[in-house]
C-alpha cells in the first residue's frame, strides 16, 4: 500500500510535468537538466539507496520547484536549491538520531565528520552556499541552516518533556 506522502508526491510531480509551467516565457526544466544532475549528485553521496528510493519523490519535488521558481538563474543554482530542498525536507522528516542534531552546530564548525551521513551531506551543501550567493547572502543560508537544525534538536527534546498541570494553565 503507497503511503499518503507517496500519493501526494506523485500527484505533484505529474501535474508539474503535465502543466509545463512557464514564467516570462521560460518552461521548468523541460529536458530534467536539474533532476538530471540531482541524481549524478545524490548517487555519489555516502546515504544507502533505501534512503534515497524512500525519499525519491522529494527529489523530484524539490527539483521541480527549483526549476520552476527559479527557472531565472542559472542551473547550477537551480541544483543547489534543488538538493539544498530535498536535504532540508529529509533532516525534518527522517528520524535523525538526537545526538546528531544536537551536535551539528559544534561538529560544522570544527569541521568534523557529522554523526548521520544526510548532515555531512547537508554540510557539504552549506559550505558551497558561496559559490551561488553573494557572501552576506551565503551568511544568512548558513545561519538560518544551522538555527533550523538546532530547531530540529529542541524539537526532538520537546516531544519528550512532560509538562506540570500547572504550566498547562
Amino acid at each position: 500500500m503507497l503511503s499518503q506522502a507517496t500519493i501526494a508526491g506523485s500527484a505533484i510531480s505529474g501535474f508539474m510535468r503535465r502543466s509545463v509551467i512557464s514564467i516570462r516565457g521560460v518552461t521548468f526544466d523541460p529536458e530534467g537538466v536539474v533532476e538530471k544532475r540531482a541524481r549524478e549528485q545524490t548517487a555519489q553521496w555516502d546515504i544507502e539507496d533505501v534512503f534515497l528510493k524512500k525519499y525519491d519523490h522529494t527529489l523530484v519535488i524539490s527539483c521541480q520547484f527549483a526549476a520552476s521558481a527559479y527557472s531565472h538563474t542559472p542551473i547550477d543554482v537551480q541544483l543547489y536549491i534543488a538538493l539544498f530542498t530535498f536535504l532540508t525536507i529529509c533532516i525534518d522528516d527522517f528520524a535523525l538520531p538526537k545526538i546528531a542534531l544536537e551536535e551539528f552546530m559544534e561538529r560544522l564548525y570544527s569541521g568534523l565528520t557529522q554523526l548521520h551521513p544526510v548532515l555531512d551531506c547537508f554540510v557539504d551543501i552549506l559550505r558551497s552556499t558561496k559559490d551561488y550567493f553573494s557572501p552576506y547572502t551565503a551568511k544568512l543560508i548558513i545561519k538560518s541552516s544551522v538555527d533550523f537544525v538546532n530547531n530540529m534538536a529542541v524539537e526532538e527534546e520537546l516531544e519528550t518533556m512532560t509538562l506540570r498541570p500547572s504550566a498547562l494553565g
